[in-house]
């Protein structure tokens, strides 16, 4: 039992590296972001957090322009050899997207290797605030997207809805 443990823990290793792999450069050089907005205490020199807010900012703006085909390439790499896209995108398509979407507050764990950020969704004069979760995979940073069907159990994980 132990020995099945291993070897489906291993192959999971491999397939989430090698999927990762293969989407080292999602950013597009010309994308004109618009209607995704970062509060300006954020900005920092630290390169890191630099590549997530700008990660953020195009996941946002393809998820809230519908190119559901580019933000589902920022998903973790397992959750996309989990979850086909066609799943993906009806499961995307109603989940707090909104108009507008403003970048709050990142808070960086202390190997900088996942983040908790709160963002601001505006829908016309009403706004929610939610949360997303990214984590830095070899040299990237990519949403964790949640994907529950049930409602949530606690506040907190509403706020990642």
């Amino acid at each position: 039992m132990k020995i099945n443990s291993i070897i489906i823990y291993i192959i999971t290793i491999i397939l989430f590296l090698g999927c990762s792999a293969k989407n080292k450069h999602l950013k597009s050089k010309h994308l004109k972001i618009t209607d995704v907005y970062v509060k300006q205490y954020i900005f920092k020199n630290d390169n890191l957090q630099q590549k997530l807010i700008q990660r953020f900012k195009e996941y946002w703006h393809y998820r809230q322009k519908g190119d559901y085909n580019k933000s589902y390439m920022f998903e973790l790499p397992y959750q996309r050899y989990l979850m086909p896209f066609p799943k993906y995108k009806a499961l995307a398509a109603g989940s707090y997207v909104g108009k507008k979407t403003v970048l709050e507050k990142i808070n960086l764990d202390k190997k900088n290797s996942q983040a908790i950020l709160q963002r601001k969704v505006y829908f016309n004069n009403l706004y929610r605030i939610k949360k997303d979760k990214w984590l830095y995979i070899n040299g990237q940073w990519y949403h964790k997207f949640y994907q529950s069907i049930l409602p949530p159990k606690t506040e907190e994980e509403a706020e990642f809805q």
